[in-house]
Order: structure tokens, then C-alpha cells, then sequence
């Protein structure tokens, strides 16, 4: 009799844990379906609209002209280097030697890679076609300035040259010349190239240097004119990003080894005391 008194027993408290169970497993199931439903009421009340395809491009273009600071001009270089020529080049068992064969080198990987960057955000930038292009706006720019100097009558020209340039060239204007284009020496040709972001890492600015050689006719007013050979590196420069922008002339470079010896000892002295002071 004991015995069967703890077998019933036994059989009463499964039952009770097995309904325990089953109750706890339906208050879950309950909680989980109240949750799912209130979820699906937010999703209803926070649905995503869909835009037409013109006002989404619209709106992606408002974006990125919103997130980009657009420059007409960053108003400097960002790297004034073109390649030394051979005959300018110290001895290559020099340490001064190796020093411009490495940063030629690095700088001609750079120029490959800035070119291919440029190509992807500009689709019909073409190298030899751009450096001719860059050649016949440097020869309007020439004869614009000679006109302006001798005639005093101000000509537009933001759209091949930027204001910041353009401020540079007023002094030029004051003095009256004669400047006359004679002919091509060489074919107008890319030594560098450099793309670079500004303010963020997304918003790019391009800047080429093209290298010219023309025969031209030079001098003052009332006086006889000088033909000779003239060798320019002409940087143009634009925004990869802003597709309004156009490639316009932003700067000259004059290499050290075109300047007179006196004024190459002296920016050679220059330099070597800035490099004492930061090693100090």
C-alpha cells in the first residue's frame, strides 16, 4: 500500500510540471506573437517611399554638391616637381644623384596613377589631345596680354585661366609688349600629373603640367622684337568632381636648373640651411 501511495504520488507532480511547462511555453508564444505584431505596426508607420529615378538622381546630385566644397581655384600647386633632365642630373654614384633617380621614379608612378584617376572622372580626357589643347590656350593667353598691354582694353579670359592666375598677369598687362607666335620647336607633352583629395577624401583636384616649346617674338613696345626658343611648364588644373568644371591654366613652373647659376647657388644654400635647422 505504501508503495502504491508514492506511485500515485509520483504521477500527480509530473502532471503538475508537465502543465507548468505547457504554460510557460504559451505565455512565450503569446509574448513573442504581441511583439511581432507591434513591430509590424512600426514598419507600416515608417515605410520607405519610393522616389521616381529623376528625383532620386536629382537628389544624389543635390548630395553630393551639399558634401563636396567646391573651389574654382585652390589658388597654389600642390607639387611643383617636373623631371630633371640628364644633362641637369647630378652623377648617379652621388647620393645627391640617387636621391633625384628615387624621387624620379616615385613621381612617375604617382603621374601614371593621377592620369588613370583622371580618366576614370573625366571620360574624354586623352593625354596628347589635352596637352595641345593646354599649348593653344597658353598661345591665346599670350596674345590676349600683348593686345590688352598695347590697346588697355579688358578681355575676358576665366574661362582659360583662373582669377588667381589672372591676378598674377595684371602686372604684365601695365607694361605695353609685342609678343608674336612663330612655330612649334616641339610637341606639346605631359611630364606630371597629380590628383589629390581636398578637405575629404572623396571631393579630388587634378593638376597637370605640360611642357611647351615654341619659337615666339618678344619686346617692348617701340622696340625691335627677339625671336628665340622659349621652354614653359604650363600646369592646368580643374575639379574631378564637379562636372561644371573645365581645365584652365592655374600656374607656371620655372625649374631651378632654367634659373642663372648665381640664383641656383643661392636657393641651393637655402635649401641646405632649412634641411641644418630641421635636423636640429
Amino acid at each position: 500500500l505504501l508503495l502504491l501511495l508514492l506511485l500515485s504520488v509520483a504521477c500527480l507532480l509530473r502532471q503538475r510540471s508537465g502543465s507548468g511547462l505547457l504554460l510557460r511555453t504559451q505565455c512565450v508564444s503569446l509574448s513573442y506573437q504581441q511583439r511581432k505584431k507591434k513591430a509590424m505596426s512600426q514598419m507600416k508607420h515608417h515605410r520607405r517611399t519610393v522616389l521616381p529615378e529623376s528625383k532620386t538622381k536629382a537628389a544624389q546630385e543635390e548630395m553630393i554638391n551639399e558634401k563636396h566644397y567646391q573651389l574654382d581655384s585652390l589658388g597654389r600647386l600642390a607639387d611643383a616637381w617636373i623631371p630633371i633632365p640628364s644633362e641637369h642630373r647630378a652623377s648617379l654614384f652621388s647620393l645627391e644623384g640617387m636621391k633625384q633617380r628615387w624621387e624620379h621614379l616615385r613621381k612617375l608612378l604617382r603621374t601614371t596613377y593621377s592620369i588613370a584617376v583622371i580618366r576614370r572622372k573625366d571620360k574624354e580626357f586623352k593625354p596628347i589631345p589635352f596637352a595641345q589643347q593646354v599649348q593653344e590656350n597658353i598661345i591665346k593667353l599670350q596674345t590676349d596680354i600683348s593686345n590688352v598691354s598695347r590697346a588697355g582694353k579688358d578681355i575676358d579670359l576665366d574661362a582659360i585661366v583662373t582669377a588667381q592666375a589672372l591676378a598674377q598677369l595684371r602686372q604684365e598687362m601695365k607694361r605695353g609688349h609685342v609678343w608674336e607666335f612663330v612655330s612649334e620647336v616641339e610637341r606639346p607633352r605631359i611630364v606630371a600629373a597629380n590628383a589629390f583629395p581636398v578637405e575629404t577624401k572623396d571631393n579630388l583636384f587634378a593638376q597637370v603640367t605640360v611642357k611647351i616649346n615654341l619659337r615666339q617674338k618678344y619686346g617692348l613696345e617701340g622696340h625691335p622684337l627677339v625671336e628665340k626658343d622659349v621652354t614653359e611648364f604650363v600646369v592646368a588644373e580643374r575639379s574631378l568632381v564637379d562636372a561644371k568644371s573645365k581645365w584652365r591654366i592655374c600656374s607656371k613652373i620655372i625649374p631651378v636648373w632654367m634659373l642663372p647659376e648665381e640664383e641656383q647657388q643661392r636657393i641651393k644654400e637655402q635649401t641646405q640651411q632649412a634641411q641644418t635647422k630641421a635636423n636640429e
